[in-house]
């Protein structure tokens, strides 16, 4: 799980853009694949329907599909 959130509380919506960027998401997940040796199975952010999380998660995905495919080129 990847927790991508400004760390402030109450949340605002405000503080989050910084994080909600397709890259800063992507970036972020596969800096936690490399430290874990595990991918990223869930996002959690505030403010879901801000930001460019939906488009990140869908890149993500693709990339899965296509280690997936590869391995099973093998």
């Amino acid at each position: 799980m990847l927790n991508q959130w400004a760390d402030v509380f109450p949340p605002r919506a405000g503080a989050n853009p910084p994080f909600q960027t397709r890259r800063a998401i992507i970036d972020r997940a596969h800096q936690c694949a490399r430290r874990r040796g595990l991918p990223v199975d869930l996002i959690a952010v505030d403010y879901y329907d801000q930001g460019e999380l939906v488009g990140a998660v869908a890149k993500l995905n693709r990339e899965r599909i296509r280690a997936a495919r590869r391995q099973t080129r093998r």
